[in-house]
């Protein structure tokens, strides 16, 4: 049985999911679409994710707080509000 999904083309998405296909690739869409059509998601900034916030500084101890900020995009103050005192540096 034909993947009716495989039909779509670039050109036929809307502009939201081709934000989506110009980062995952066009296969990783038609798959979206396939098993989670109809669902909503929000995607959020990294500052969502506290335990790898605090992975990464911890793996990354030989590097300043601004240099960890800039890897990740984030402000240094942010770091140190969400980083525990002793590992704010």
């Amino acid at each position: 049985m034909k993947d009716i999904y495989q039909e779509i083309n670039y050109d036929e998405l809307t502009d939201d999911i081709r934000i989506i296909a110009d980062v995952t690739g066009i296969d990783n869409v038609r798959m979206m679409l396939k098993h989670l059509g109809g669902l909503s998601f929000y995607i959020p900034k990294i500052t969502a994710f506290n335990k790898f916030i605090q992975r990464y500084a911890d793996t990354n101890s030989d590097k300043t707080l601004k240099e960890i900020a800039i890897s990740l995009n984030v402000s240094e103050q942010y770091l140190r509000k969400m980083l525990p005192k002793d590992k704010s540096r």
